[in-house]
């Protein structure tokens, strides 16, 4: 299943790059993959400072939410 999405990346990369250029192309894919890296590497301690920030609502004693 990876193969394949990895495939179709390639293919729409390819049929775009062909308008685009081949360089210009080759950048956005190369940053499209930076940022994936950077994001997986970087999720989890940003969730838990955006956990302070972004209130969740409680459960009071007589079952509201409050």
């Amino acid at each position: 299943m990876l193969d394949l999405i990895i495939l179709a990346v390639l293919l729409a990369g390819l049929i775009v790059g062909a308008k685009r250029g081949f360089i210009v192309q080759m950048m956005h894919i190369v940053s499209f993959i930076v940022a994936l890296i950077v994001a997986y590497i970087y999720y989890k301690p940003l969730a838990q400072k955006f956990v302070f920030w972004v209130p969740y609502p409680g459960v009071t004693d007589s079952g509201n939410l409050g």
